[in-house]
This record gives structure tokens, sequence and C-alpha cells, in this order.
């Protein structure tokens, strides 16, 4: 099945009752203003970080 088949598929499959909306897009559900305060980009860097760690440590250890 081509891509754009199984992303089609996969839509109509979770479309809500009331349908999608301009809201439920990825690039809607982002706020991208929040990304500009320092706070929220060390927060992020920490979450990436550990999971860097995590992935690491399955990569040797095969568990975590």
């Amino acid at each position: 099945m081509q891509l754009k088949k199984l992303i089609k598929k996969i839509n109509k499959e979770n479309t809500p009752p009331d349908g999608w909306k301009a809201a439920d897009a990825v690039n809607k559900a982002i706020n991208w203003d929040k990304l500009k305060d320092p706070e929220v980009l060390e927060k992020l860097e920490e979450i990436f970080k550990d999971e860097e760690e995590k992935e690491s440590y399955l990569d040797v250890f095969g568990y975590e």
C-alpha cells in the first residue's frame, strides 16, 4: 500500500465524530511562542538528553 493511501486510511479510521478541524493539525498543536521561552527550552533539552541517555544505555546493556 502506498504511503499516501495508508495515511488516508488511518485518518479515516481515526476521524473524530465532529470531523477534523484546523486545530488538529500538528503545526497548529505546537505553541511556537513557548519555544522562545528559555525555561521551556531548558526543560526540553533535559527531556531529550534523558531520552538519549536511555537509548545509549539500551544499546550497550540491552535494558534500562
